[in-house]
């Protein structure tokens, strides 16, 4: 992910190594549907990366259920990213652009658990890279700073303010 090897990504498959007893975490299982999901719709395979998100339903949904009422929330926060991506593949920014907002309200709600490394994909960097997508470095600006009062020294939000400068630089 941090690599943005996105074919690598794709290939990925849940429930591996079958020896783990993932029924009894979702949030785990989440983190690689949500991988192979951001790989799938970065590589053009939108039909696949709704079914990760779907899992991705499925399994906030049992964490809620049994009482993970906090991985819950960041299995929906990162659920809300994939699909933002998904909507951004077919045309629909404006939907993107608000379930990337949605995702960085929803994440401001849950405190960092305190054995998990931090977000694979922040929601404030997704939201950057889609304006800078957009074509819009102001907002990708924002975007990539906010991130970083949430994540701070994160590179791939470091690079982000970069490039949206380099752009604003450019018009």
């Amino acid at each position: 992910m941090e690599r943005r090897d996105w074919e690598a990504a794709a290939e990925l498959e849940p429930r591996t190594p079958d020896y783990l007893e993932w029924d009894r975490y979702a949030w785990p299982e989440a983190l690689s549907w949500y991988a192979r999901g951001l790989g799938l719709v970065h590589t053009g395979d939108v039909e696949g990366a709704r079914e990760a998100e779907v899992h991705m339903a499925e399994l906030r949904d049992t964490a809620r259920d049994t009482g993970e009422d906090a991985m819950a929330t960041y299995i929906e926060v990162d659920r809300l990213i994939l699909d933002a991506w998904i909507r951004m593949s077919e045309g629909e920014a404006e939907a993107a652009l608000e379930l990337a907002r949605d995702a960085a309200e929803l994440e401001a709600t849950v405190e960092k658990h305190p054995i998990t490394p931090g977000a694979l994909l922040p929601p404030w960097e997704v939201l950057g890279e889609l304006h800078l997508e957009l074509d819009e470095p102001n907002e990708a600006l924002t975007a990539f700073e906010s991130g970083l009062e949430v994540w701070p020294e994160r590179l791939r939000s470091l690079e982000g303010v970069e490039r949206a400068r380099e752009a604003l630089q450019d018009r």
